[in-house]
């Protein structure tokens, strides 16, 4: 597994547009966002043909970060306003 890389002081991400995982598998749904001040959100994936999702999932850090392969998928309720 490659290293993360840094260009213009950013850290890259890997955010493939499609994800699987123990047979399941995931579309991404929003990429990775820097909202400064050291606050980060995704990226973002849902379960493939869920047309109104519940929830979204977050690959491991360390898949993201390019340090390790994909291990886990951590689920985020999605909030309903």
């Amino acid at each position: 597994m490659e290293k993360s890389k840094k260009v213009s002081g950013k850290t890259l991400v890997n955010q493939p547009a499609r994800l699987a995982l123990n047979g399941q598998k995931f579309l991404r749904f929003s990429k990775h966002r820097d909202l400064g001040n050291g606050i980060t959100e995704g990226p973002l994936y849902q379960i493939e043909k869920d047309a109104d999702p519940k929830y979204l999932y977050l690959p491991d850090l360390g898949f993201v970060l390019g340090k390790t392969p994909l291990l886990a998928m951590h689920r985020v309720q999605v909030a309903s306003f």
